[in-house]
């Protein structure tokens, strides 16, 4: 008789707890953290087709992020790398970044195929970059205004950021990327173990 009402006491205290950390998951997937799957390669080699990302959803934009949004151009979620912030002079010239006068540094790294992997180096931030050396890249100046962003690829030859769109309002930025839970090669039909639980710079 006790060890029945022993186990009866165990398994509801063990479904409260369990109720109570479901209760708690939901209530921070709410309000907090989302779930974003990468489709394209546009931020290409950072984040890559079957990415599966998770991303805080409470942030101020700082330069180096990279955040969700919804795309000016078609509304879609697209995810995109900030390299400027308001007030921010920035233009590109022969596929060089430059941000207030100050040219971007770049250190080439192992890369497959026509495109070249570079990390860089902007206003003492750095992450990877994707650029295919057969395509020229130059945009004229432009000063990123009060409240606003100036959003790159990290997929270089991928033209569809600010460089068609201008800066984008900062108050249409929906998450920052935090890190990739999951990672599938598509065309393997496998995990990507490597990349399981990596931080997003």
């Amino acid at each position: 008789m006790f060890l029945n009402r022993r186990k009866a006491f165990l398994f509801a205290y063990s479904a409260k707890v369990l109720l109570f950390v479901l209760a708690m998951a939901l209530l921070v997937r709410a309000l907090f953290v989302s779930g974003f799957s990468i489709q394209t390669e546009a931020m290409s080699p950072t984040l890559q087709a079957g990415d599966f990302i998770l991303a805080w959803k409470t942030f101020d934009p700082q330069r180096g992020d990279v955040v969700i949004l919804s795309c000016p151009d078609n509304g879609n979620t697209c995810i995109k790398r900030v390299v400027g912030l308001p007030g921010d002079r920035i233009e590109i010239r022969k596929q060089r970044l430059i941000v207030n006068a100050r040219p971007a540094d770049y250190e080439k790294q192992p890369s497959d195929g026509v495109d070249v992997n570079l990390v860089e180096k902007s206003q003492d931030n750095s992450w990877l970059i994707s650029v295919d050396s057969s395509m020229p890249s130059e945009m004229v100046p432009v000063v990123v205004p009060p409240d606003h962003l100036f959003l790159l690829n990290d997929h270089r030859s991928d033209l569809s950021d600010s460089r068609q769109w201008g800066p984008v309002s900062k108050f249409q930025m929906e998450a920052k990327a935090w890190r990739i839970w999951l990672s599938i090669d598509w065309e393997k039909s496998k995990l990507n173990w490597r990349r399981l639980l990596a931080h997003i710079d």
